[in-house]
């Protein structure tokens, strides 16, 4: 009982000392990984041509008030008089106005006192250590694929939810209830992961394969001293500066998380604790689903005004009893502490950077280690399994030709076979039937290019192209293209290469065009096509000719399937 006691006071003075210092210090909160303000960050700072020791664009989402800061700095040196930088300039002040009271929207005549105050807020109280909002969440959009006669569309009724306690605590909440029917590729997706792209749980309706599935995400943040955040959620993260990342990304679904973020001049250091979800049999019904944890650091460093570099580490354990403490310490390399474990996890490390060097252009990459032999690399028999490792290398490029708000943008990825997977089924790199990296997971190469532009304030045309290619597990050989499978029962220890295995190509178009009249009010046209066939004919030839117009309010259109 004295033992309960003490934990329990322990756990008390913890909470108290947080409170009490983020009465200290200014307030924080985060901008959700997909929201449309994180591509006009990236482009000021590209625009400005000098990286930001405020707001580091490698560890998403961003922070409101480093977004904030950047923001009226670049806008208070007239870097930005375009009317149409301007106005997206204008569109995030007015999004973010809870905590930026200076720069608040055009008041209207509210109904009732609360109901639209301001175009950007349909419920918004203002009270005394009290900022609290709210705004429907819709989707509604139909489509049909022109391959055969079934028509798709996607219903979606939710909330969201913004607020700020004493003008230091910050919470965040985003649900909504979903029915939707996807195109065919996207259902084969599914089928084969046992799980919807990017959600949590779902079922299906009717006899189509419309899906039926809850989408929900929330988080608080906490100011723990000046330079120091501390924030508990259920959501996406992101880590790195391209369209994918080999690190941490947004592919799966949201999951469970702390993150401590520590700010000190030209460094932005960060731990992450999550709770992950093991893969499972969607056909075994209603079920307590088993655990795994992984422990993350990313240090990112601006060397200079054009070049900043980042280092990555995570370790991925299950424990039968849960956590394990071992990896609360946020400063030691965790690599240490699993050796001193008897090496029992998996482990993964990584580099990435980026280059602001040339005006209008950044350059980014990143390098994955999951594991490595030297020795084995340049020796005689080549291609050791364990070699596993990926990269990224991308390219982005604004006010193409000295065409303002034209912008492109190329990447490409490449992870060899065996990359995330584990000895064991449990210390997979992978949430919920999907993987925490890139959605290909292993054993592919793939290259991306964007191209966007914004011909007036209001209007968005933007096309995006995917090639890739996957070498595909069959019959019973393990191959390295499927990351959930145990290594051990690999085909061959040497003799491994890139695409080896059932050669997969896909082809993705996928041209949209989003007209904005009210805030956070979009009318989207979507045309999207994919190809898709693979060399021994197993899945065989796939086809998707797809159209679909839409309405959307305050959420983001969905763009990373595959």
């Amino acid at each position: 009982m004295l033992k309960i006691n003490t934990i329990k006071k322990s756990i008390l003075s913890v909470c108290v000392i947080l409170f009490a210092s983020s009465n200290v210090f200014g307030q924080d909160n985060f901008i959700p990984v997909d929201h449309e303000i994180n591509q006009l960050i990236d482009r000021i700072e590209i625009k400005s041509g000098a990286l930001s020791n405020a707001l580091f664009t490698s560890q998403k989402g961003y922070n409101i008030d480093h977004a904030l800061f950047q923001l009226s700095a670049r806008d208070t040196l007239n870097q930005f008089q375009d009317p149409r930088n301007q106005f997206l300039i204008n569109y995030t002040y007015d999004d973010l106005h809870m905590f930026n009271e200076d720069r608040s929207p055009k008041s209207r005549k509210p109904f009732l006192k609360a109901v639209y105050p301001f175009e950007t807020d349909f419920f918004y109280l203002d009270k005394e250590d009290f900022r609290f909002s709210i705004n429907p969440v819709l989707h509604f959009q139909y489509g049909a694929d022109f391959d055969n006669t079934l028509a798709h569309y996607t219903n979606t009724r939710g909330a969201e939810i913004k607020g700020l306690l004493f003008d230091k605590v910050a919470f965040y909440s985003f649900f909504s209830e979903n029915q939707v029917l996807y195109p065919s590729f996207v259902r084969d997706q599914t089928a084969l992961l046992g799980a919807l792209p990017g959600e949590g749980g779902w079922r299906n309706i009717g006899n189509d394969g419309a899906v039926d599935f809850f989408r929900y995400r929330g988080s608080i943040s906490i100011p723990i001293f000046k330079k120091i955040n501390f924030q508990f959620g259920h959501d996406k993260l992101f880590i790195g500066n391209g369209v994918r990342s080999l690190f941490v990304s947004d592919n799966a679904a949201p999951h469970l998380y702390g993150k401590l973020t520590a700010r000190v001049w030209r460094f932005s250091y960060q731990t992450i604790w999550s709770e992950y979800i093991d893969q499972f049999d969607i056909r075994a019904g209603d079920q307590l689903l088993d655990r795994k944890y992984t422990a993350t650091h990313h240090l990112s460093y601006n060397i200079n005004r054009w070049l900043n570099i980042g280092l990555f580490e995570t370790i991925v354990y299950r424990r039968v009893n849960g956590f394990d403490l071992n990896y609360l310490n946020p400063v030691i390399f965790y690599k240490a502490i699993e050796w001193y474990l008897g090496s029992p996890d998996n482990a993964l490390v990584g580099l990435d950077f980026k280059m602001n060097l040339i005006p209008n252009t950044s350059i980014y990459g990143q390098v994955l280690l999951d594991e490595f032999n030297q020795d084995q690399l340049f020796a005689e028999n080549k291609g050791w399994w364990a070699n596993k490792y990926g990269f990224q290398l991308g390219l982005k490029y604004i006010d193409v030709a000295g065409i303002n708000q034209l912008d492109f943008q190329a990447e490409l990825n490449a992870v060899r076979p065996f990359t995330y997977s584990h000895n064991l089924e449990g210390q997979n790199y992978t949430h919920y039937n999907q993987a925490i990296a890139h959605p290909l997971g292993s054993n592919f190469v793939e290259y991306l290019g964007r191209i966007s532009y914004r011909p007036i304030n209001r209007l968005k045309i933007e096309n995006r192209i995917m090639f890739a290619q996957k070498g595909l597990d069959y019959d019973t050989l393990n191959l390295g293209g499927n990351i959930f499978r145990e290594n051990t029962d690999r085909s061959m220890d040497f003799g491994n290469s890139f695409l080896q295995g059932n050669l997969q190509t896909v082809l993705l178009n996928d041209f949209r065009i989003s007209y904005m009249p009210w805030h956070n009010v979009w009318f989207d046209l979507q045309y999207l096509v994919r190809r898709s066939e693979d060399e021994l004919n197993i899945i065989g030839e796939q086809q998707t000719n797809y159209l679909s117009l839409g309405i959307r309010t305050n959420m983001a259109l969905r763009s990373d399937f595959y």
